[in-house]
């Protein structure tokens, strides 16, 4: 029942996405992906998907209170645009990607109570191979995000804080000159240092081994000086507007292994 709750609310999202197609976006945030791991030697496979950012991730606890975690987050994001003579121009083909490892402390505070805090590193990296001002950029990403989860055989909600640091590197631009509208499109690119607040609830759903998960979060800048690096967007395909804050939100599965390397 809980499950069927999940694919509805995740079919709604669905449709809503349809009117608010995306382009471009500098930076997509990955969804959160609580770890939740519980005890010694069970392995977690997660995967959640979005309009901004797919990711998958496998989670190992090797010891009691100690998890680690590997995953990749990617997209890609292609547009077109046809004249009168129906002509079609790539305008827009974006690709993101931000692998990250992260290792972390979990501890029960009863029996279906959880919470966890993790750090980690990671690459946040965007490149458009169309025409366009900004060919790639490449950040190092720190982050830290803790979680309290109320987690049980058929049903996990968690509360997470993320905080993302990303440190503008390699930056690749065109020669060209840029409009009035294009400076303050670009005007992240004034800076090197960018600072993100996530909050976001996860809902898990399903069976013992393996449950399925919706996921909602906001994306909030420390400073208004640079969430220009959100990108544009289209009202309803209608009318421009600029991103000042990203909702994300996914739906995907988790698996569970326990016992991993039990004699």
């Amino acid at each position: 029942m809980k499950a069927n709750i999940l694919f509805r609310i995740a079919g709604l999202v669905f449709f809503i996405n349809i009117f608010f197609a995306c382009t471009p976006h500098f930076y997509q945030p990955k969804p959160l992906e609580p770890v939740l791991l519980t005890k010694e030697n069970q392995l977690k496979i997660n995967a959640i998907a979005n309009i901004d950012m797919n990711t998958v991730s496998v989670a190992y606890s090797p010891k009691n209170n100690l998890g680690v975690q590997l995953g990749i987050g990617s997209f890609h994001n292609k547009s077109f645009s046809t004249d009168n003579a129906g002509r079609e121009t790539i305008y827009l083909n974006e690709y993101y990607s931000n692998p990250y490892i992260s290792a972390g402390y979990y501890k029960h505070l009863s029996q279906d109570v959880l919470v966890e805090a993790y750090g980690g590193i990671g690459i946040y990296r965007y490149k458009n191979t169309a025409v366009s001002y900004l060919k790639n950029m490449k950040n190092i990403n720190l982050f830290i995000q803790p979680s309290i989860a109320f987690v049980n055989k058929n049903f996990d909600a968690a509360f997470t804080l993320r905080v993302d640091y990303l440190n503008r590197t390699k930056t690749i631009i065109t020669d060209s000159i840029l409009s009035t509208d294009d400076r303050i499109k670009y005007q992240f690119l004034n800076y090197k240092n960018y600072f993100f607040f996530q909050p976001g609830i996860t809902l898990k759903a399903g069976f013992k081994y393996m449950k399925f998960q919706f996921q909602l979060s906001q994306s909030i800048p420390f400073s208004n000086s640079y969430k220009s690096i959100y990108g544009y967007g289209y009202r309803f395909g209608l009318d421009p507007i600029r991103n000042d804050n990203r909702l994300v939100y996914g739906f995907g599965i988790t698996v569970e292994i326990n016992d991993l390397f039990k004699k």
